[in-house]
């Protein structure tokens, strides 16, 4: 609590302009003072709310000037900050890096996190290797309560921030320990019951997008997706034997209904080559439909290209 004997800010109107500025100082060389912000705006009742939001917005500017220069700040704020604050703070503080990173990009809709899937994780492994210092360094011992605060909030109605909350998912999948990889295996089969339990094809839609963002995890393309393909044939190929026998054909239904949703071949290619158990007329009409909706994408790359 040194930040009340050292260092009070000052969070009225007038003076949010100056504290802004003084942030931008603290972020890159007054790391003890920056800690004392964080600390205060976990515990100060008075004025915690409103300096969360105003390191909020000064994490965010951070944060966009990084996708627009990786040079302009190495971050070194980070591994000060995971030694001196307290457990409480740091949670605070890391709700406060999800918040600022999530709203770098809105995306159109959910069509166009699946057209755009391999680009952006491209993007984050080869260009914003920031969000993975962040998710390596400050978020190390809190990854599973930062995934939480990712899929609780990717959940929510009209959601939007898909580009970098796949960057934040994947790159923690690809940084974490055993316990969090059984951890994030769980919570996704958890969400196999949970779409065909209610029959919501956002729920399947977000259920693949997880899954790709956690099979990424390697540096290699192929050992992705043959780490999805392994996901996918455990938990929708076989998914017959986790549900309900009701909800089997709810669950096939959506699979159906997911299909204009995808863009990118390697993955329609692995649903289209996965035999669904136990077969029958309803697998093999909508494994027809699968492989139909495959070759017109293939003819369209092919148009395209030509």
């Amino acid at each position: 609590m040194m930040i009340i004997e050292t260092y009070t800010p000052d969070t009225s109107k007038e003076h949010s302009e100056q504290l802004q500025v003084d942030l931008i100082i603290f972020l890159e060389t007054e790391f003890e003072l920056l800690a004392n912000l964080f600390v205060s705006a976990a515990y100060d009742a008075e004025s915690g709310m409103k300096l969360s939001a105003i390191l909020t917005d000064a994490l965010g500017n951070l944060f966009a000037g990084l996708v627009a220069d990786p040079k302009i700040s190495s971050l070194r704020y980070v591994e000060p900050l995971c030694r001196a604050l307290p457990a409480d703070a740091m949670v605070v503080c890391m709700n406060m890096h999800l918040s600022s990173l999530l709203e770098l990009h809105q995306a159109e809709d959910i069509k166009e996190a699946f057209a755009s899937f391999s680009a952006w994780i491209n993007e984050g492994v080869d260009e914003l290797t920031f969000v993975k210092h962040i998710c390596e360094k400050l978020f190390a011992s809190h990854h599973q309560e930062a995934l939480q605060v990712l899929f609780k909030q990717s959940n929510m109605e009209n959601f939007r921030n898909w580009k970098f909350y796949l960057i934040l998912v994947q790159s923690i999948a690809s940084t974490c320990n055993a316990e969090t990889t059984a951890f994030i295996k769980k919570y996704l089969k958890s969400r196999v019951l949970h779409m065909a339990r209610t029959g919501c094809l956002t729920a399947l839609l977000h259920l693949l997008l997880t899954a790709r963002a956690t099979s990424a995890c390697t540096m290699d393309i192929h050992s992705n997706l043959d780490n999805y393909a392994k996901w996918y044939k455990q938990n929708i190929g076989e998914m017959s034997y986790l549900l309900r026998p009701e909800h089997f054909p709810i669950a096939l239904g959506l699979l159906e209904e997911s299909l204009p949703y995808e863009s990118e071949l390697q993955y329609l290619e692995i649903h289209a080559a996965i035999a669904l158990s136990p077969g029958g007329r309803f697998v093999q009409a909508y494994k027809t439909k699968c492989r139909s909706y495959l070759t017109q994408l293939k003819k369209g790359e092919k148009s395209q290209g030509v």
